[in-house]
């Protein structure tokens, strides 16, 4: 009996897919117990062809472009009562569908996110990617709805609760963090769970550049969808409580802190320059 159905929607995705896919069918978890679907987005490069090598992989095609429409595409035609969603560009550790398995054998959870693995190079990214797992830890142990947000790269969503919340909203950005909010206003802070040991690479931050530009789309991203789900950013106070929590964790050094408060400032100024 399938348990978990994998989405992940691909355009043009040639140069990291075969990882994507080698990671997804090397977890550790019953092969019987999960599929995964592949949604082809009109891709115009390989993309269709590598999938085709993977016999144990779905593939399904979305003419309608977005990323959105081709998770619902996938959605429509999955048979697991848990939903997982992930990117091309990202590799899930061999343990990500047991953990996210773990996690939803709470009832009251309806949807889990994972975290993100840090790079072993540069150190300076190390740092950002383990500050943003300390902040999505916090966040998603408030009871404060406005700063909840989504992210399709490693998310789970009890399928009941899809169906009741969803699907996700047909647009460009964002119809992760709204499908959240939904589930947020809808139930409560406790229907979503963060979970630590549900780990993705994502390889496409493969520098600090990289971190910068994503930022800069999310702020972007948050000014388009704040008319339809609003999200509160951290105050100054949230801020340095999640500081403190990351330098605390990773017994960060004298020269490490100072280094990573001038790294998450710049970043505050794209996320800034993004939402302007």
């Amino acid at each position: 009996m399938v348990q978990l159905s994998v989405v992940v929607p691909f355009h043009n995705a040639a140069a990291t897919l075969p990882r994507c896919l080698e990671g997804l069918l090397a977890q550790e978890f019953p092969r019987d117990q999960f599929e995964v679907i592949a949604v082809d987005n009109n891709s115009t490069d390989r993309s269709p062809e590598i999938v085709r090598r993977y016999a144990g992989v779905r593939l399904l095609r979305e003419r309608t472009q977005g990323a959105y429409v081709a998770r619902n595409c996938g959605v429509a035609a999955a048979q697991g009562r848990v939903l997982v969603f992930t990117d091309p560009d990202c590799v899930p550790a061999p343990g990500w569908l047991a953990a996210l398995a773990r996690e939803m054998q709470c009832p009251d959870t309806g949807i889990v996110l994972g975290g993100y693995v840090a790079p072993r190079h540069p150190r300076a990214l190390r740092l950002l990617i383990s500050y943003e797992n300390t902040k999505d830890a916090f966040v998603f142990a408030t009871d404060v709805p406005e700063l909840y947000y989504g992210h399709t790269n490693n998310m789970a969503v009890r399928r009941d609760i899809f169906d009741r919340f969803g699907p996700f909203a047909e647009r460009r950005r964002g119809a992760d963090t709204i499908l959240v909010r939904r589930v947020v206003e809808g139930l409560s802070c406790r229907a979503v769970r963060y979970c630590p040991e549900a780990l993705v690479a994502h390889l496409e931050l493969d520098g600090v550049g990289a971190y910068y530009r994503k930022l800069i789309l999310y702020g972007e991203s948050r000014e388009s969808y704040r008319h339809i789900s609003w999200t509160r950013p951290l105050t100054l106070g949230e801020r340095l409580t999640v500081f403190r929590r990351m330098c605390a964790n990773h017994a960060l050094s004298a020269a490490s802190a100072p280094h990573l408060l001038l790294l998450l400032s710049v970043g505050l100024v794209a996320w800034r320059a993004g939402r302007a």
